[in-house]
This record gives C-alpha cells, structure tokens and sequence, in this order.
C-alpha cells in the first residue's frame, strides 16, 4: 500500500483553508467543527440537518463559490523524492 494523506479543501467566501489527515474521518471531523462554527452566522436559528453529510451539503449549497472536498493523495512520489 502506498503512503496516502487525506487532504481537505475548504473554500469559503474567498478564503481557501487546506489541510492535511491522516485519515477521511479525521478530515470529516474537522469539516463538520468548520461548519458547526458557522451554521448560525450563515442560517441564524435555522436548525442544522442532523445528518453530518446534509448538514455539510446545506451549508455549501447557498452559495456557488463555497465548496468543500476530501481528497485520498497518493504521497509515494513525494516520500520517494525526500528519501
């Protein structure tokens, strides 16, 4: 199995915030803290889904530029060329 990194991406009203895991469910956890710190400047009182993934859906769905993603990176290459 090659070395991997989970990297997750997130692009919100212009502010681009990149980072590195070691695995989805870590990505994922601080996803939903991004979102969970957010949700009532963007929503106010609106409840958020319970759902983890529709809340995240929610979120980034009002606004075209906004986006997430969690992306598996092969990091052999690199591990290679440092070695």
């Amino acid at each position: 199995m090659h070395p991997g990194v989970v990297v997750l991406v997130i692009i919100f009203e212009g502010a681009h915030e990149v980072t590195l895991h070691a695995t989805h469910a870590q990505a994922w956890r601080q996803l939903m803290e991004f979102v969970d710190r957010r949700w009532e400047a963007r929503f106010g009182r609106t409840p958020s889904p319970i759902e983890p993934e529709a809340r995240a859906d929610e979120f980034f769905r009002n606004d075209g530029d906004d986006f997430y993603a969690i992306i598996d990176a092969d990091v052999s290459e690199l591990q290679d060329a440092l070695t």
